[in-house]
This record gives structure tokens, C-alpha cells and sequence, in this order.
């Protein structure tokens, strides 16, 4: 039988960084590559997100009254799946919990954290538990921002966004 492909072979896909939302109950397990937490404003509407651009004053969100959220990212290696890092998503009161779990001012880059909700779904509570181990700096990938990725999934959907701006 014949190979499907002649000369070249394609590449393989590489691995796919993904915003990762812990919804369930079950206990899932990160180790943090980011120092910090990457803090965005975001609208809510038509079950999705969308970038707030009231900072450039051309925020179609803020023009149509949607709802505001804040979000925090954090570029994460999942224990799940340690083979692609991913942005794990977290609210203001998770973030929060985190912080004052950490001695003031450390970093979060190698911490490790076990994060579920109290009950599944978006009503849902963070429950979450810093655990003392912390990952060697020698181990961990390098940092990435998020706000790349956000871009790209914001634009996605949205035939009229030109370079992530409304028109106005």
C-alpha cells in the first residue's frame, strides 16, 4: 500500500495553549510558570467574553451596558495534563484566596495549588488549597502572557473587529 503523502510529511500540530476554566467539583492540580497574575476586564454577553476597550474610549460593550468582570490569568502546568501549559481563568475572590494563602510579596511562579468548586457550574465557589511544595525554578517552562491568546479567541467570533478594536 501506498503512503498517503509523497516527499515532505506535514508537521506534527504543536501543542495548543488553552484557557482553562476549573467548573466541577473535582480537585485539579496547577503549578504556576507565572509570577504574577495577569489582570483583565472583560464584557459578558451572548454566553462568551469580550474585550473591554473603554481605555481606548471604542468599547462597543461599554456603549451597549454589557457586564463587566475581571478576570486573572495565570500561565499554569495542569497535573492532569503536564504534556501543554494552559491559562487557567480565575475570578477576583479566587485570586484573592490565593494571595493571602502566600507570604506577602512572593511570587507565584513554582507554587502549586489545588483549586475545585463547591458545587459544579458557574454558581459554583472556588475552594482552594496552596500547597507547601514549590516547584524548582531550574524546572519549570518559561512565562507566557495571556493576552495574545485572549486576543485571537475575542476576534475569533466577531466578524467586525478589525486588529482587536470595535467599530464605533
Amino acid at each position: 500500500m501506498a503512503d498517503f503523502y509523497r516527499g515532505a510529511k506535514p508537521p506534527r500540530p504543536g501543542p495548543r495553549t488553552a484557557i482553562v476554566r476549573v467548573k466541577g467539583t473535582e480537585l485539579q492540580t496547577f503549578t504556576f510558570l507565572s509570577a504574577s497574575v495577569f489582570g483583565c476586564e472583560i464584557h459578558w454577553f451572548g454566553g462568551r467574553s469580550h474585550e473591554c476597550m473603554k481605555l481606548q474610549r471604542t468599547c462597543k460593550g461599554c456603549a451597549s451596558s454589557w457586564p463587566v468582570k475581571w478576570k486573572g490569568y495565570v500561565h499554569a502546568l495542569s497535573w492532569a495534563d503536564r504534556s501543554s501549559p494552559v491559562f487557567l481563568e480565575l475570578t477576583y475572590n479566587a485570586v484573592e484566596r490565593i494571595r493571602m494563602a502566600l507570604p506577602n510579596g512572593e511570587s507565584l511562579r513554582g507554587v502549586s495549588v489545588q483549586i475545585a468548586k463547591s458545587r459544579g457550574g458557574a454558581k459554583g465557589r472556588y475552594v482552594i488549597a496552596v500547597l507547601e511544595r514549590r516547584m524548582p525554578e531550574s524546572e519549570l517552562q518559561a512565562e507566557e502572557e495571556p493576552l495574545p491568546m485572549l486576543q485571537f479567541l475575542w476576534n475569533c467570533k466577531n466578524p467586525h473587529s478589525q486588529n482587536g478594536s470595535y467599530p464605533v
